[in-house]
């Protein structure tokens, strides 16, 4: 729900910003994974959860007795394999809390959508994009001649 612009005077006008987006997420063989929103701007948050303890989010771990990491572009809670029943019972008892601490309002299932979320989450932050090398695309007569000018 985004609000209007709201008019202060004829010079300026305000608007509200706009809540954060739906979180979507997936499970695998890992587990469930977490595309987390941001809270100021649009996107998904690169690192979710590193290597700094966050109490909130420690102590869903403790409690669900997970491992959770957040450094490859989602959330990651390490249930392993879980039935296909069971997996609603634990989205109905984790996602609220999450949500609460990451300050998102709405979740859905959506395997497709993640992933091309993580994707571009790599894609644009540095530490996951490999930058091409200064010879790369060059064929070897054309490097020869660049690293050995006098041959």
């Amino acid at each position: 729900m985004i609000e209007e612009p709201t008019e202060i005077n004829s010079a300026a006008t305000v608007t509200s910003p706009a809540p954060p987006c739906c979180a979507l997420y997936t499970w695998d063989m890992s587990g469930l994974n977490i595309a987390v929103p941001k809270k100021r701007g649009s996107g998904y948050l690169a690192r979710p959860y590193g290597h700094h303890s966050i109490w909130g989010m420690n102590q869903i771990a403790f409690e669900e007795s997970v491992d959770m990491c957040g450094l490859d572009g989602y959330l990651n809670l390490e249930y392993r394999y879980v039935e296909i029943d069971a997996r609603s019972t634990i989205i109905d008892r984790v996602m609220p809390r999450i949500a609460e601490h990451y300050g998102f309002v709405d979740w859905r299932e959506d395997y497709h959508g993640f992933w091309e979320v993580v994707q571009g989450s790599r894609h644009n932050n540095n530490l996951f994009t490999r930058k091409p090398t200064p010879c790369e695309g060059l064929t070897t007569e054309e490097i020869v001649r660049i690293c050995e000018p006098n041959v």
